[in-house]
C-alpha cells in the first residue's frame, strides 16, 4: 500500500454479524453488517483506510464509529446515515461496532471516552473482549494507524 502508514486491524466477533476485510493497492476496506439485515441491505458501516492515514467512513444504519486520539474521543460521522473523511494520526484508534454491540455498550464507550479504559493497551483484543463480556452477538473492529517502516533505498538492488 503506498503512503507512510500501515493499519493494524483487530476483530472481535460474536455471531451473528458479518465482517468483510479486503485490501488492494490503495485501500483497506472494512464492511460490518448486522446479520439480521440480510445481503440486500448495505453494510452498517463501511470504512476505507488509505495509505496516507485517510479514513473514509460511512454509516448506513449503525451508530457512528468511535475515534480515540491523544486529545480524546469523538464519534465519526457525527450522525448515522452520513459520511465523513478524517486523517488518523499514528496510534489513533478507530472502533467500528455493529448495532448489536452498541446497544449493549453505552457505558463501556463512555468509559473509553473518559479515558479510564485501557484503550492504549497493546492487547486491543483483550480490551475489546472486556467491553463485550455481556454481549451475545455482533462485532467490533479496532483499527490502529501504525507507521510503516522506512524502506531501504537499496532494497532489491542486485549489484
Amino acid at each position: 500500500m503506498p503512503g507512510g502508514c500501515r493499519w493494524d486491524v483487530n476483530l472481535l466477533e460474536r455471531r451473528p454479524a458479518t465482517v468483510d476485510i479486503a485490501a488492494d493497492n490503495l485501500w483497506v476496506q472494512i464492511r460490518l453488517t448486522d446479520a439480521e439485515t440480510g445481503t440486500a441491505e448495505p453494510p452498517c458501516i463501511h470504512a476505507r483506510l488509505g495509505g496516507d492515514g485517510t479514513v473514509k467512513l460511512r454509516t448506513h444504519r449503525a451508530p457512528p464509529a468511535l475515534l480515540l486520539s491523544q486529545t480524546g474521543g469523538r464519534l465519526i460521522p457525527a450522525v448515522p446515515g452520513a459520511e465523513d473523511i478524517t486523517v488518523m494520526a499514528e496510534d489513533d484508534l478507530l472502533m467500528l461496532c455493529s448495532g448489536d454491540v452498541l446497544e449493549h455498550l453505552p457505558a463501556g464507550f463512555r468509559t473509553v471516552i473518559e479515558g479510564t479504559h485501557p484503550a492504549s493497551t497493546p492487547d486491543i483484543l483483550a480490551a475489546l473482549d472486556d467491553l463485550m463480556a455481556d454481549v451475545d452477538g455482533g462485532a467490533i473492529v479496532a483499527v490502529r494507524r501504525i507507521t510503516a517502516p522506512a524502506q531501504n533505498p537499496n532494497e532489491g538492488d542486485q549489484r
